[in-house]
């Protein structure tokens, strides 16, 4: 495994452009839309000022330095489903290339379960514009599981979890084009591809 401009994937699966900053986290921008052969921002305002207090949101949790020996025991899928996207795939909205994907997108039925990838102390739970229902958890060491498009989050802030217990389940909540989750880790600024965790799990526990 390597970590370049940011960004930590294996050997052999596509990697983005050097990442952004831990406080201007990757979440995309908001949409813009062809009119009469130009594109203008649809989003109003006060979106772009709640975009802000998000991403600064996120970026706070994500910060958040513990001594969590969680990140340690390994990491198991936070959902049971279809692989329907893979980071470092490259998103094209209006022809335009936009930020890579930076997670492991998991499709699985509306109201399926998600749980704990592996445990820590639950840094963030919010619903966001673009995210939609979101949590943040720190495993300890600078690292932490960011969870996007939940239907419900089960668990609180402050709150300490263990690996594979149910924290949510399955939703299509914020920008979302159908039921699943979004799975993102990050260690520090660095961004890790969740493929690369569940090789570091034990045996089965990756399923």
């Amino acid at each position: 495994a390597r970590a370049t401009g940011g960004n930590l994937t294996p050997p052999g699966r596509p990697r983005g452009p050097p990442g952004r900053a831990a406080g201007n986290p990757e979440a995309a921008p908001l949409a813009s839309w062809p009119v009469c052969g130009r594109f203008v921002q649809a989003s109003p305002p006060e979106d772009l000022a709640r975009r802000e207090r998000e991403m600064a949101a996120i970026a706070a949790a994500r910060a958040a330095r513990s001594d969590l020996a969680d990140v340690f025991a390994g990491f198991i899928r936070p959902a049971e489903g279809r692989i329907s996207g893979v980071y470092g795939a490259q998103r094209i909205l209006n022809g335009r290339p936009r930020t890579p994907h930076y997670g492991l997108d998991i499709a699985a039925p509306e109201g399926a379960p998600v749980v704990a990838p592996a445990g820590g102390i639950v840094r963030l739970v919010d619903d966001f514009l673009l995210e939609g229902r979101i949590i943040v958890i720190d495993h300890g060491m600078g690292v932490t599981s960011t969870l996007f498009h939940l239907k419900d989050i089960v668990v609180g802030e402050g709150e300490r979890v263990r690996r594979g217990q149910l924290i949510g389940h399955v939703g299509r909540s914020g920008r979302a084009t159908g039921p699943h989750v979004d799975w993102r880790i990050n260690w520090g600024e660095v961004r890790i591809d969740p493929a690369l965790a569940l090789t570091l799990a034990d045996g089965d526990d990756a399923r």
